[in-house]
């Protein structure tokens, strides 16, 4: 019920901005403080402290993006210490909510629970692959629709296939432009062959370079053909398929297929 009274709010917000001021900026009221929100709910953060954890999500990707670029571990020490508190809240408390922390605290795999620093952990996770990417790919939907009238209107009338729209949207606009995969058997992708140890660089287009067709999917799961590109120096290229790259000598060869 939280999570459904916040984004009704933040509709309500959206639609007040705009009778004011005859326009609204759905990313700033909508699409921007949704996913950091409904998470802040899910973990048990009291309304309060949703905004700060909208801003801490924000530092957390920069930091661990930055981190990531000079080969080094991210961390959000104020962050951190405030996930220590919730767990240490939890911890003490005989009949402590049931959110999201408490059920990493109660759950055990093998008899083995998982320790404080496990817990910050998956909620960092939690936080890094949960925010950025529902805000973009949000967006790329309102947008879409926003200057699409048919497709609107067609949504209107038709709401059994709104979620075609979304995973079409996902597809063409998706929020993530690189995804490294491990491959765990030999297998073939477009022509270009695979095999265990390698890894692998989905590569989908820019938001701008494809759009969503008017008309969504009867049924979802439709792709694009797949071009298979690879570079041993590391760097993405066009390539005839079935070409590899081999890479360093006893380290994984890479290959990097794009979806456009």
């Amino acid at each position: 019920l939280g999570d459904v009274y916040k984004r009704q709010t933040l509709l309500d917000d959206a639609l007040a901005v705009a009778e004011r001021d005859g326009r609204v900026d759905l990313v700033e009221v909508v699409s921007d403080p949704l996913p950091s929100s409904v998470i802040a709910h899910m973990l048990g953060a009291p309304l309060e402290m949703q905004k700060q954890f909208q801003v801490w999500s924000d530092e957390l990707l920069q930091v661990q993006t930055a981190a990531a670029m000079a080969g080094e571990s991210g961390g959000h020490t104020e962050f951190q210490a405030y996930l220590q508190s919730m767990i240490d809240e939890r911890r003490a408390d005989p009949d402590p909510p049931d959110d999201v922390v408490t059920r990493f605290i109660a759950t055990d795999i093998d008899g083995e629970y998982l320790s404080d620093r496990m817990i910050r952990t998956q909620v960092q996770f939690l936080i890094v692959a949960g925010n950025e990417t529902t805000r973009n790919l949000i967006s790329h939907c309102l947008h879409r629709l926003a200057t699409d009238a048919a497709l609107l209107e067609r949504l209107r009338g038709e709401p059994d296939v709104v979620d075609n729209y979304i995973e079409e949207t996902l597809r063409t606009e998706a929020p993530v432009q690189i995804l490294a995969r491990a491959v765990l058997a030999d297998t073939e992708v477009a022509g270009c062959p695979l095999h265990t140890g390698d890894r692998l660089c989905s590569v989908s287009p820019p938001p701008t370079a494809t759009r969503p067709s008017t008309t969504p999917p009867t049924s979802s799961g439709s792709t694009a053909p797949n071009r298979a590109t690879t570079s041993p120096s590391g760097q993405a290229r066009t390539s005839a398929p079935g070409q590899r790259s081999h890479g360093s000598r006893g380290r994984p060869r890479s290959t990097f297929c794009s979806t456009a």
